[in-house]
């Protein structure tokens, strides 16, 4: 369904709130752009200046005074204009947080940047039109103009379509959303996620709510608490079919960290377009193009891919360690589910310990697959990838990092359940969960 935007008056357009910190620079850039937008005269800011982080950094006080200064500049470029000066400096999470419940006591309806994001001129129309088109559709969980994806559909016929990603460089939300989130992380609400959910439409987040059930009571920033409840939830994204902001914050003056590679720069961005009605659908990315599109989205970078995956395999081995120190097998897994016979893909130092595990056990290994023709294991079969594989109760993948791609390979030769070696280590953590604490 397709429905264009028809009108709507500015007594009702969304205010705007402004994280700033100490980056004058890049503050100023993000106001000068927002000033630009052909809403900004019809438009309330609220602008939040936190405090510096340590009283006795002289540089840091004179970089926060100085952006306090030179705000002041700006007062007269919206509808209004307030300053908020934080006291006490606020972390990440507390900063943006409580901005957004203090201006939710007043409107229904807000918009969030952070002082690193820069907004082409119709991004203001994007968003309230957005917000007022989808305010009734309660599966809708924010609206957001980023877009690092070029998709190969035809274009010309709408300018949004919606997906369950998330990314907070220019958003906005409604009070009635904002008010669902579960800000505590109750464990019972991670466990009500989709973990095929969570791999598919935000990855760089599946394994860490697995890692957050084990453990739990970590530090944890905002974005993924609230993308939690939004996986829980299944609600779902509205995106613009062409980005309609930019980051200028991967120098390494931020939170994070310095991009050498400059791989932030949107392929549509165009600071200075005119459009200004939209049209807006209903449409949904399918599963595979919902894939890539969060693929691009999130590991913007290669070596961030490579930083988690390497984290993720250290956290599996502790958790397979805390097991054994318990004297927890991990068969538990498998004769819980009724399987008995098994195969495991991939010999490497983690296949070799699973084989291992399960060499004395009442589990029977029927054989393994692996690439190289050098694996010995005394006497059992090893199969190459091109050999005709006998059906078993389960195959365990420990091959994680290409777990999707060798589960397609394996399902053209075998009909039975095919598991990655994190599934069952997760698996038979949470069965064991009244015998063990990861925490």
């Amino acid at each position: 369904m397709i429905r264009i935007w028809e009108g709507l008056d500015v007594m009702e357009l969304a205010p705007v709130i402004v994280l700033t910190y100490k980056r004058w620079g890049h503050t100023k850039q993000t106001l000068d752009a927002l000033a630009n937008n052909f809403l900004a005269k019809a438009t309330d800011v609220y602008i939040f200046s936190n405090a510096p982080n340590c009283e006795k950094d002289n540089d840091e006080i004179q970089s926060v005074n100085l952006v306090r200064k030179s705000l002041k500049q700006y007062i007269n470029k919206f509808k209004t204009c307030h300053i908020i000066e934080r006291e006490k400096h606020l972390q990440c999470n507390d900063s943006i947080c409580s901005a957004i419940d203090q201006v939710f006591k007043e409107y229904t309806k807000i918009i969030i940047i952070e002082d690193d994001i820069i907004t082409s001129k119709n991004f203001l129309n994007f968003m309230n039109m957005a917000l007022d088109f989808y305010k009734f559709n309660l599966k809708i969980w924010n609206i957001v103009s980023y877009n690092p994806y070029k998709l190969e559909i035809e274009q010309g016929e709408y300018d949004s379509f919606i997906t369950r990603s998330f990314m907070p460089w220019g958003w906005g939300v409604w009070k009635d959303r904002w008010e669902m989130v579960d800000w505590d992380r109750k464990r019972e609400h991670l466990l009500e996620i989709d973990f095929y959910d969570a791999k598919l439409y935000m990855p760089l987040f599946e394994l860490a709510i697995k890692r957050d059930i084990m453990k739990g009571n970590q530090y944890m920033y905002w974005d993924y608490i609230y993308s939690c409840s939004q996986l829980r939830l299944k609600m779902n994204t509205v995106f613009p079919l062409k980005s309609l902001s930019r980051n200028i914050g991967n120098d390494g003056s931020g939170e994070t960290e310095r991009n050498i590679e400059n791989r932030l720069v949107q392929i549509d961005f165009q600071i200075n377009n005119d459009q200004q009605k939209f049209n807006f659908s209903d449409i949904q990315l399918t599963d595979e193009i919902a894939k890539e599109f969060a693929n691009s989205l999130y590991y913007r970078e290669k070596r961030s891919l490579e930083n988690i995956e390497a984290f993720n395999k250290r956290f599996w081995f502790y958790i397979w360690l805390s097991l054994k120190n318990k004297n927890i097998s991990i068969e538990s897994y498998f004769l819980k589910r009724g399987f008995r016979s098994v195969a495991i893909y991939g010999m490497g130092y983690a296949g070799e310990i699973l084989y291992e595990d399960l060499s004395n056990a009442k589990v029977y290994v029927k054989y393994v697959v692996d690439r190289s023709n050098f694996v010995n294991l005394n006497g059992i079969i090893v199969h190459s990838l091109n050999d005709e594989l006998e059906n078993v109760d389960v195959i365990i993948v420990t091959v994680t990092s290409s777990f999707d791609e060798i589960k397609i390979f394996l399902t053209k030769k075998l009909l039975c359940p095919i598991v990655s070696l994190e599934e069952v280590l997760f698996q038979c953590a949470l069965d064991n969960s009244d015998k063990v604490s990861f925490v």
